[in-house]
């Protein structure tokens, strides 16, 4: 795959946040794109029209512990430049929990893809399952 010589790629873009209480803040985005190859007049390859995401987090009242949580949402989008090889639109679900021990020195779980959605972002290219994540994080 190259670059096209001869696309026009427009859309719009929307996002929000809100702050529910001093502990719970969540928000959301939406994009839409309309990409064309003025070629053959066909959308262009790895764009879906569609994406959406929704989050949210908590942090705990009276521990250093903060949970976040967020769905995404990819629609259908091709993977070649003549729009044959469909791939399908994919909802995918990722988590985190993080500790801070110190004020410089936190603990964390992450996973990635909960909801275990195995639909490539490009054609034949596997998308792995759920993933999940341990780990320190020490700021210098």
């Amino acid at each position: 795959m190259s670059n096209l010589p001869n696309a026009t790629i427009a859309g719009f873009e929307a996002n929000a946040e809100y702050r529910f209480s001093e502990h719970w803040r969540g928000g959301g985005a939406y994009t839409y794109t309309d990409s064309r190859n003025l070629d053959n007049g066909r959308r262009v390859p790895f764009r879906p029209r569609n994406s959406v995401r929704i989050w949210g987090e908590w942090r705990a009242p009276f521990l250093p512990v903060i949970v976040w949580a967020e769905g995404v949402y990819r629609g259908l989008s091709y993977n070649d430049v003549g729009n044959t090889l469909d791939v399908n639109g994919a909802v995918r679900v990722n988590a985190h929990i993080n500790y801070r021990l110190l004020p410089k020195f936190e603990v964390y779980l992450r996973g990635e893809n909960l909801s275990n959605d195995r639909i490539p972002d490009a054609f034949s290219f596997d998308h792995p399952g759920a993933v999940v994540y341990g780990g320190v994080m020490l700021e210098l």
